[in-house]
């Protein structure tokens, strides 16, 4: 008998989330998605990285305005 898995979404860790919430702090409105992602101090899966920015994009703390990724939490 062959057991599937269910396919996850990647999580992303706490470390993770926080490195890239520094990233666009320092460099706002410089980046768009995929150049921020390019642009990051440690690789990190793309899947991964897209799930982090959905969590600060719904948690208000990033948008993305013309493109390019902005911080708005202060």
């Amino acid at each position: 008998m062959i057991v599937r898995e269910a396919k996850r979404r990647p999580s992303p860790t706490l470390e993770t989330v926080k490195m890239i919430e520094t990233t666009i702090k320092n460099n706002n409105r410089k980046y768009t998605k995929t150049q921020l992602w390019e642009n990051l101090p440690k690789k990190v899966m793309y899947q991964t990285y897209k799930v982090a920015l959905d969590y600060l994009i719904d948690s208000n703390k990033v948008a993305l305005n013309s493109h390019k990724v902005t911080w708005m939490y202060y």
